[in-house]
């Protein structure tokens, strides 16, 4: 029978020798990290973000403090006061300072621009006092004005470009788009059908108005002033297109208005609309067509 006062002894398996705090020590930030709820990682995380882009921000004005007066492209008398607070002598020392150090750079960069490019023989161009555009009234109007564009051709004469409210610039053609004796290459009449095949559609189905949707065959309108033909008037002319400049410069004397009350794009209504009058104008010399533009 045992003795109640007897004690019985287990071995674990343990050194009592040996010393378990190190391997704690190792694992301790691991684990009060795993032991911290997601909401109190966020806040750590977030602040370590703030702290790093703060340092990254402040980083210059550190070392912008550090820096010498000669780092700082100073003069060596200034003082350390603020820039509002200088003596004016002091800041007009260092604006001088500061443009000599332009004018220096700037020679050095003139000299080294010599020294690259090849010098160009410099062509003097005869000066008329007269404007070009005023003519004699014992000549033809007409001969005069093909006179002036010959020799503006070959560099003869200088326009005056004076603004002057007196002066009529005449439009001047002496080509024949519309000549039967035109010829064109078998790539210009490929480009020339595919012209008439658009506007043939666009007359169809959208004729007066601004643009036209091939594939659901409806129209729109931008500013409501057929822009389609206005802007395709001269690529008809140039193209020797009679038949289509006839429609179009139909469309412009009897359609085309503009005492609308709207709102149109600047850019669109210029290139397009007074362009393409415009143009027109200098290409066929008909006066609806500066009239209208």
């Amino acid at each position: 029978m045992r003795n109640p006062t007897d004690r019985v002894t287990i071995n674990l398996g343990f050194d009592p020798e040996r010393s378990y705090s190190d391997g704690y020590k190792s694992k301790s930030i691991t684990r009060a990290w795993r032991r911290l709820s997601s909401l109190q990682r966020t806040v750590i995380i977030a602040a370590m973000c703030v702290f790093g882009m703060c340092v990254f921000y402040l980083a210059p004005v550190f070392r912008w403090e550090s820096m010498g007066r000669e780092g700082r492209m100073l003069p060596r008398n200034m003082p350390n006061q603020p820039v509002d607070m200088l003596p004016p002598d002091v800041l007009q020392n260092v604006a001088d300072e500061l443009e000599k150090q332009r004018v220096e750079e700037r020679r050095k960069a003139v000299h080294e621009i010599q020294d690259v490019l090849v010098p160009e023989e410099k062509v003097e161009e005869p000066n008329v006092a007269d404007s070009p555009l005023k003519f004699d009234t014992h000549k033809d109007q007409e001969q005069a004005q093909k006179e002036v564009v010959a020799k503006l051709a070959n560099h003869q004469i200088e326009v005056d470009r004076s603004a002057d409210p007196r002066r009529k610039f005449e439009a001047v053609v002496d080509y024949d788009y519309f000549s039967a004796n035109r010829r064109n290459n078998p790539q210009q009449l490929e480009i020339i059908e595919a012209f008439q095949e658009c506007w043939s559609a666009y007359k169809k189905y959208a004729w007066g108005h601004d643009e036209f949707h091939p594939i659901t065959k409806k129209w729109s309108e931008w500013f409501g002033v057929g822009l389609t033909i206005v802007d395709s008037l001269d690529t008809a002319i140039i193209m020797g297109l009679k038949k289509e400049y006839d429609e179009g410069r139909e469309f412009v004397a009897k359609d085309l208005r503009f005492d609308k009350d709207q709102d149109v794009n600047l850019f669109e209504i210029t290139i397009r609309v007074l362009g393409g009058l415009l143009s027109s104008y200098h290409l066929t010399g008909d006066e609806i067509f500066k009239e209208k533009a």
